[in-house]
């Protein structure tokens, strides 16, 4: 998720939401669909009015079939990597951001994550610059992890791409191992 606005208030505000979500995924077995319906409901008497609004991705992805569901409150798609290292934008239908007063039902996508693929999940952060619009950063982000097939490389190949506010990036990678690999743990940085 991602909450609008920076600062000491709204890095508050984003960990009251991060525990309410948190807690609404286990009350409800992680269905995304059931958790951004409630968090809709809950959002200003958790939040109050301070916060104007909050994006919010939720993926649920299936330990043993890779069997993934997705839905969006507002929040930038996530980036299928297959095998063949091209990187795609998943396709979804978000629904306004949380906060935001809406009567559509958020449904999911659902996608297969096989066995060598990854799904990054992103802040608008990362993307985010000042000299160029919204949809062809989008596209530079795209082509500097064009060519990484693993996690691991994915990070590597996003620590160079430049963002307007280091400190506003966020990034959850999902990799789906082939069997018999375990997973080598990245160092963690300051825009990973």
């Amino acid at each position: 998720g991602d909450v609008a606005g920076h600062g000491l208030e709204a890095t508050r505000q984003m960990g009251a939401i991060r525990s309410m979500l948190r807690t609404l995924s286990a009350s409800l077995d992680g269905e995304p669909r059931a958790v951004i319906g409630r968090a809709r409901e809950l959002f200003r008497p958790v939040c109050g009015d301070d916060v104007p609004f909050t994006t919010v991705l939720i993926c649920r992805v299936g330990i043993t079939d890779g069997l993934t569901k997705v839905v969006s409150a507002g929040h930038p798609p996530p980036v299928l990597g297959t095998r063949d290292g091209r990187p795609r934008l998943v396709t979804i239908d978000p629904v306004p951001p949380l906060g935001v007063p809406c009567d559509l039902d958020a449904a999911p996508i659902e996608l297969t994550l096989h066995a060598g693929e990854w799904l990054a999940l992103f802040t608008d952060g990362v993307f985010e610059r000042r000299d160029l619009p919204l949809d062809l950063a989008i596209t530079s982000a795209m082509s500097a992890i064009a060519g990484a097939p693993t996690a691991h490389e994915v990070l590597a190949a996003g620590e160079s791409a430049s963002a307007l506010n280091p400190d506003d990036r966020a990034v959850i990678i999902v990799e789906r191992l082939p069997v018999g690999r375990t997973a080598a743990r990245p160092a963690r940085t300051p825009t990973s």
